[in-house]
């Protein structure tokens, strides 16, 4: 009896502050190491562009962007802004290595991204101006009175897609791509400078005609 009271004695005590405490530490350790992953990731995305833009080395530079989008979306999911723009990314060096398919599939990856960003914006100004005037409906709203942060990005993306679609003969996805790509930013410079076209939109307008032709 002693020797089991001795052992019990002997035994490390772990108490409750302690047992905090280790915790803490291994949330700072997983926060450190999230934070050099991500360090890493913005790395490889510039590294990523300097491969394409500066030195023209394709295949470098969709080995940095195909690691950097790992590490974005391990460490802040799959529907991050950042994934999004490295999915262009990586799209736009497919298209310039002329693999439309592949060019496809990543702008529309990065359009779905910015489309559900889209929404969650769209969400939070419906909730307010509901605080702002009371219990209304999306109907009873001005389709052209929100204009989200993603617009011109959506734009752009819209354009990209519509293109490489283009290429691999799906013309009529294309075309609407391309429409929708002008319609919106129809809308931000409405909202800028309603009296001065975009120099965007006649270059669209200009692919569209291209694809009417052929």
């Amino acid at each position: 009896g002693q020797d089991s009271l001795r052992n019990q004695s002997n035994a490390p005590m772990h108490f409750q502050g302690e047992r905090n405490g280790a915790d803490d530490e291994l949330h700072q350790i997983r926060d450190a190491k999230i934070t050099v992953e991500l360090h890493l990731a913005d790395t490889l995305t510039c590294l990523g562009y300097c491969h394409d833009s500066k030195l023209s080395e394709y295949d470098k530079s969709l080995k940095a962007y195909r690691e950097s989008l790992s590490l974005y979306i391990r460490h802040v999911g799959r529907f991050h802004r950042m994934v999004s723009n490295t999915l262009h990314n990586m799209g736009n060096i497919h298209a310039e290595l002329k693999q439309w398919s592949e060019a496809s599939s990543c702008y529309r990856q990065s359009l779905a991204i910015l489309k559900r960003k889209e929404e969650q914006e769209r969400s939070t100004w419906l909730q307010s101006k509901r605080n702002e005037t009371g219990d209304i409906s999306p109907e009873s709203l001005d389709p052209h009175a929100f204009v989200s942060s993603m617009n011109e990005d959506i734009a752009f993306t819209l354009q990209c897609l519509g293109s490489s679609l283009a290429e691999v003969g799906e013309f009529d996805v294309s075309i609407a791509c391309f429409q929708e790509s002008i319609e919106r930013m129809k809308k931000d410079d409405d909202n800028v400078n309603p009296d001065t076209p975009s120099p965007f939109v006649g270059e669209v307008l200009s692919q569209m005609a291209s694809i009417y032709l052929n």
